[in-house]
């Protein structure tokens, strides 16, 4: 997806036509995962094994 499409997807979360749900929830776990990130980072968190894995399930 293009940089306006992914921004469509996110603020809106309207679907864009001719592009996977793949792609779609792609776009989304991306998003969380860095909101996850940036929560550890406000919380002063050690991120170790179990932090990371959680990172992961949060993107594709």
């Amino acid at each position: 997806m293009t940089q306006r499409e992914t921004e469509l997807v996110l603020e809106t979360g309207i679907t864009i036509g001719g592009k996977t749900l793949r792609e779609h929830l792609e776009a989304i776990g991306h998003r969380d995962a860095i909101n996850y990130i940036e929560t550890l980072m406000q919380s002063d968190t050690l991120i170790g094994e179990w932090e990371i894995k959680q990172i992961h399930t949060h993107s594709f």
